[in-house]
């Protein structure tokens, strides 16, 4: 059947008037169930983990842990995994596009950031200072998608916190690989520090529980904060590198690997401290 240019446009325009308004009708859902902010910390990371395996992919062929990765390996060709990375940034800019102004702003800022992080292993010791500027700036946009602005007094201790808290398990992370970096050129606070790195991962620690504590008070947050969101990061750091072996890369991957369920406790009781104090409870 041959349609006219009329009647072509006729259902180009019902066609995107009906995605309009799908699109408007569900995305306050989207909203209600928080799938927008999770969606958004996924694609973010994935998106990192895409650009670092692209940048890295000759090094990564040097270190035993990372010769096995997909692009090192072979398994996606360098193109392939640019149109994934160019896909996701896509997405990911789509999504942010309906934060609040402050928090898109802010969103938009770190992914440069989030691009250029692989690089810093090639010319400074401390990659890992970045990579915690770098993925602690989501306290940033979290704080101004729900209200819209950025209180300072708040989030900045929380965000050094941040930064202090990945700082310290990513310099644990890098000691897996301290006997391959050097032949790979990699370079990274692991190889600065030697073989003795609890003094300065101790220092990490407490800037870490110190700022958590600053944003509490700031924030005004009861003492179901302290006693629970405190007290389990003070606990947990303590614990990871007072029993660090530094010279067991399994060690270092176990320790390295329990701040991934770290976070969640610390933000349960983070909220439910907020909620009981702000209900008088």
């Amino acid at each position: 059947m041959n349609y006219s240019a009329d009647t072509r446009s006729a259902s180009k325009l019902s066609y995107a008037k009906a995605c309009y308004q799908i699109e408007h009708a569900v995305w306050p859902y989207i909203e209600l169930a928080r799938i927008n902010g999770l969606v958004g910390v996924w694609l973010t990371f994935c998106a990192a983990c895409t650009i670092n395996d692209i940048f890295d992919r000759d090094m990564d062929r040097l270190v035993e842990r990372t010769k096995n990765r997909p692009v090192a390996r072979g398994a996606i060709s360098v193109r392939n995994a640019y149109i994934f990375f160019f896909a996701q940034t896509i997405a990911y800019m789509a999504l942010v596009s309906r934060a609040p102004p402050v928090c898109a702003l802010l969103a938009m800022l770190n992914l440069p950031m989030q691009i250029v992080y692989p690089l810093f292993k090639r010319f400074t010791y401390w990659p890992s200072l970045f990579l915690g500027m770098t993925f602690s700036w989501g306290s940033l946009c979290g704080w101004s998608a729900i209200t819209g602005s950025i209180n300072w007094k708040v989030v900045g201790p929380l965000y050094i916190a941040g930064v202090c808290w990945a700082f310290g398990y990513d310099t644990i992370y890098g000691y897996q690989d301290r006997r391959d970096d050097p032949k790979a050129g990699v370079k990274s606070t692991a190889l600065l520090l030697g073989t003795e790195p609890q003094p300065f991962l101790y220092t990490l620690a407490a800037g870490f529980v110190a700022f958590l504590t600053i944003a509490g008070l700031f924030n005004h947050q009861g003492p179901l904060y302290y006693i629970f969101t405190v007290g389990f990061a003070a606990a947990h750091v303590y614990w990871q590198v007072s029993t660090l072996d530094a010279s067991n890369p399994a060690d270092c991957w176990a320790k390295f690997y329990t701040n991934s369920w770290i976070g969640w406790p610390m933000w349960v009781f983070g909220l439910l401290g907020d909620y009981f104090c702000r209900m008088g409870l």
